[in-house]
C-alpha cells in the first residue's frame, strides 16, 4: 500500500512536471502565434502600402494572395483566391503569361516584359520565383510597374537629342514672335548663338519686305490653321539672304491651348544655286544647238537679200523716199547679221589653240579696238591694273569678246562724260579678279537675276539683242571662271570676273 502511494506520488509529480512543460510549450506556441499574426499583419500592411499590383501564385498557377492595387488594376475579387490566374480575364492582356510563370518556376530565372494596356499606357511585368524559408520554389510573384512616364520621358529625351543635334534649324517661337528655343542647327545656319537668339524676335531673321506676310502667317497659326511647308528667305547674322524650306508645327499644352509653334528650317541656298546653274546650263546647251542651225540657215539668204537691196539701191535716185527705204532695209539686214553673229558664240567653239593670257594686255587690246566709241561718248576710262599679274589660260578671241561686251554694255548704260573703272587684282587664293565699274543708270533689283538670260535686255529699240551678257557668262564659265554683278538703280553697275591664275 505504501509502495503504491509512493508510485502515485511520483506519477503525480511527473504529471505536474508535464503540465509545466505543456504550459511552457503552450506559452511558446501562443507567442509564436502572436508573432506569426504580427508577421501576417506586417505582410498585409506592406502589400497594402505598395502602390504597384502584386499577385502571388502557386506552382499550380492558382492565386494565393494579391494586394488591393492588383485587385483594382486587374479586376480581381477575394473569391479569385484559389483560382488559376489564367482563368481570369484581367483588364490587361498578357500574352504567354502561363508559359512565363512555368518557365520562372522551372528555371528559377526571373522574367520581365514591357506591355501596353488598352489605353495605350506602358507597364513592365516582372515574374520572380516564390521561395520558402527552406529555399523551395512554391510558385511565383507577379508585379506590374507603370513605366509610361519613364518611357515617354526617354522618347522625349531622344527627340530632344535629335532636335538639338539636327543640321536643320529648329526654333520655338511664341505668338508675339519671340524666340524661346534655338538649336545648334539654327546657330550653324544663321550665325547667332543660343544666348543671343533667346533675346531676339523671329522678325530679325526675315527680310524687311517679307515681314508683313510673316505676321499674317503667325496670325493664321495662332488660329489653329494648318500651314503647308513653304519656301521663303531668311537673313543671317552677316546680313546674307538665305533660301530656306520651312515646316511649321503648332504646339499645345496639356489642356489643348495653343501656346507656341516650332519652325524647322532647311538651308536650300546652295541647292537653289545648283538648280539655277543646271537650268542655265541646259538653256545654254539648247541655245548652242539652235544657234549653229539658225546661223547656218539664215546667213546665206540674208547675204543674198543684202546683195539685192544694194543692187536696187544703186538704181534708185539718191535723196528720194525709195532710197531712204533701201537704207532702212540695209540697216535692218545689218542688225539681223549682228544677231546671227552673236548667236554663233553659243555654238561649240572652234579648235583655237589655248594661250597663256595676260588680262591687262587683253583689256588694252580691246580698248584700242573701241577707242572711237569711247571718244565719241567722252567716257573716261580709269585703268587700275595690278603690275606683274599672273597669266590665265584661255582662248584669246573669247576673252577679248568677254571684255568687249562688258565695256560696250558700260558705255551704252552711261550718258556722255561717264566714267568706267577697270580693275585687275591677283587675290590670295590664286585667282585673277577683274572688275568693270561704271557710273551709269544701274540695274533694277528685280532684273539682276535675269540679265544673263538669252534675249533679256533693258535697252530700248534696236540697241540690244539680249545676247551680250548671256554670251559673256557662257564664255566665262567655259574658262572655268565665275561672273557676278552688283548694282543699284541710278548708281552704276559692277561686274566681277574671277579666273584661275597660272603660276
Amino acid at each position: 500500500m505504501r509502495s503504491t502511494n509512493e508510485e502515485l506520488q511520483t506519477a503525480k509529480e511527473e504529471l505536474q512536471s508535464s503540465n509545466e512543460e505543456l504550459r511552457t510549450m503552450n506559452d511558446e506556441i501562443s507567442n509564436q502565434n502572436i508573432e506569426l499574426n504580427w508577421v501576417n499583419n506586417d505582410i498585409l500592411n506592406l502589400l497594402n502600402c505598395i502602390n504597384i499590383p502584386i499577385v502571388m501564385v502557386g506552382r499550380d498557377l492558382c492565386i494565393r494572395r494579391f494586394n488591393p492595387v492588383a485587385e483594382k488594376f486587374l479586376s480581381l475579387i477575394p473569391r479569385d483566391v484559389g483560382r488559376r490566374i489564367t482563368d481570369i480575364q484581367p483588364k490587361l492582356e498578357i500574352a504567354d503569361l502561363e508559359k512565363m510563370i512555368i518557365d520562372v518556376v522551372e528555371d528559377l530565372k526571373a522574367q520581365e516584359r514591357e506591355i501596353q494596356d488598352k489605353n495605350g499606357r506602358w507597364h513592365l511585368i516582372q515574374i520572380r520565383p516564390y521561395k520558402t524559408t527552406e529555399h523551395k520554389i512554391e510558385g511565383a510573384v507577379i508585379t506590374l510597374i507603370d513605366i509610361d512616364n519613364i518611357r515617354r520621358t526617354a522618347e522625349l529625351e531622344r527627340l530632344a537629342a535629335v532636335i538639338r543635334d539636327s543640321n536643320d534649324s529648329v526654333l520655338l517661337v511664341d505668338f508675339e514672335g519671340k524666340i524661346i528655343a534655338w538649336n545648334k542647327g539654327a546657330e550653324k545656319i544663321y550665325g547667332w548663338s543660343e544666348r543671343e537668339a533667346l533675346f531676339m524676335s523671329i522678325f530679325e531673321l526675315i527680310p524687311q519686305e517679307n515681314i508683313k506676310q510673316e505676321k499674317a502667317r503667325i496670325k493664321r497659326i495662332k488660329k489653329g490653321e494648318m500651314i503647308d511647308s513653304f519656301e521663303t528667305k531668311r537673313v543671317d547674322k552677316n546680313k546674307a539672304i538665305l533660301d530656306v524650306w520651312v515646316t511649321v508645327t503648332l504646339l499645345k499644352d496639356n489642356s489643348g491651348r495653343r501656346v507656341a509653334f516650332s519652325l524647322t528650317e532647311r538651308n536650300i541656298t546652295n541647292m537653289r544655286l545648283i538648280q539655277e546653274k543646271l537650268v542655265q546650263s541646259e538653256k545654254m546647251s539648247a541655245m548652242g544647238s539652235i544657234a549653229a542651225g539658225v546661223a547656218h540657215e539664215l546667213n546665206s539668204p540674208l547675204a543674198g537679200l543684202k546683195l539685192m537691196i544694194n543692187a536696187y539701191a544703186k538704181k534708185t535716185k539718191q535723196g528720194t523716199s525709195e532710197a531712204e527705204n533701201f537704207i532702212e532695209m540695209n540697216d535692218a539686214c545689218q542688225y539681223m547679221a549682228g544677231i546671227i553673229h552673236e548667236l554663233s558664240f553659243f555654238a561649240k567653239p572652234g579648235k583655237e589653240p589655248v594661250d597663256l593670257l595676260n588680262v591687262n594686255e587683253v583689256i588694252e587690246s580691246v580698248l584700242k579696238l573701241i577707242a572711237g566709241k569711247i571718244k565719241e561718248k567722252s567716257i573716261k576710262i580709269q585703268k587700275d591694273f595690278e603690275a606683274n599679274i599672273p597669266n590665265i589660260s584661255g582662248y584669246k578671241r573669247e576673252v577679248q569678246q568677254i571684255v568687249l561686251n562688258l565695256i560696250n554694255n558700260a558705255c551704252d548704260s552711261m550718258s556722255t562724260n561717264g566714267k568706267l573703272i577697270i580693275r585687275t587684282r591677283n587675290t590670295d587664293n590664286n585667282k585673277i579678279k577683274v572688275e568693270f565699274i561704271d557710273n551709269g543708270q544701274g540695274i533694277k533689283k528685280e532684273n539682276l537675276g535675269k540679265i544673263f538670260e538669252p534675249f533679256f535686255t533693258t535697252k530700248k529699240g534696236k540697241k540690244g539683242s539680249g545676247l551680250g551678257l548671256a554670251i559673256v557668262k557662257s564664255l566665262v564659265e567655259a574658262h572655268n571662271g565665275t561672273i557676278s554683278v552688283e548694282s543699284k538703280k541710278n548708281k552704276g553697275v559692277t561686274f566681277i570676273l574671277s579666273f584661275s591664275s597660272i603660276a
